[in-house]
Order: C-alpha cells, then sequence, then structure tokens
C-alpha cells in the first residue's frame, strides 16, 4: 500500500481523473465539446462492435460525424438491429451536410433508398401485426 501513488485531484496527473473530470462537466454542462471529449476517450477503448455502434449513434446524435466510413458503419447497423428509419436519418444527414457528397453519393442515395424500403416494409408489419392482434382479440 505504501508503494501506490496517490492521485492529486489535477486533470494531468491520471487517466481515471480525466475521465471522471469530462464526466462531471458532462453532468453538469453538458456542452457538444464535453460530449466530444468523453466520446473520444470512451470510443478509443476496445469493444464489442455492438458498443461500437452505439458510440457511432452517440456520436452521429452529438455532431461529431465527419467521415464518410461512420456514416456507412452506422446506417447498415441500424438496418441491422431493426431500425431502419434511424439509417434513413443519418444518411439524410449526411448528405444534406455534404458529408456524403463526391464519388460515393450514387451509392449512398442507393443506401439510402433501401433503408426508406426497409422502413415501410417494417411499418407495413407492424400494422399487419397489430391488426392481427385486434383480430385475435376480438374473436377470444
Amino acid at each position: 500500500m505504501a508503494n501506490r501513488k496517490r492521485c492529486t485531484g489535477r486533470r494531468d496527473h491520471c487517466t481515471s481523473c480525466d475521465r471522471a473530470h469530462h464526466s462531471r462537466l458532462l453532468r453538469h454542462y453538458p456542452k457538444p465539446e464535453y460530449w466530444w471529449n468523453v466520446l473520444e476517450l470512451k470510443s478509443a477503448q476496445p469493444h464489442s462492435e455492438r458498443v461500437d455502434f452505439h458510440y457511432l449513434a452517440l456520436k452521429f446524435d452529438v455532431g461529431m460525424l465527419d467521415d464518410p466510413a461512420d456514416y456507412e458503419a452506422l446506417a447498415p447497423g441500424a438496418i441491422d438491429l431493426g431500425v431502419p428509419e434511424d439509417a434513413v436519418r443519418v444518411l439524410e444527414t449526411g448528405l444534406r451536410k455534404g458529408v456524403l457528397a463526391g464519388e460515393h453519393e450514387a451509392r449512398f442515395r442507393r443506401m439510402r433508398a433501401h433503408a426508406q424500403a426497409e422502413t415501410a416494409r417494417s411499418s407495413d408489419g407492424e400494422r399487419s401485426r397489430s391488426a392481427g392482434t385486434t383480430r385475435q382479440q376480438r374473436t377470444a
């Protein structure tokens, strides 16, 4: 125990203090730049693909995504998780901001059309499932 270094509480002293400092700032003053700092620290650590997807989603919500590869990872991940409407929102935002413009813009537009089709299919499926449930409840 005597060899253990004690944290002085200075921000530059240790990474746990740095994380605690950013988390405290974020809790009391939720500015985009504090989200940026915390998400960069957290996403730099090794995780599962699912956790990485959720960090990308948080970065999107905060407005941190500026790389087309991030949009490309986030949109299909949302479809795979069963929320294609989020994929549509992500792709439309990327296209509107110009992040997805350029030589691959046509591919991103096709991805958006696919996500819109998945959204329509899932909403039709929800309606038919809820109609089936209603019909079953009436016969019971």
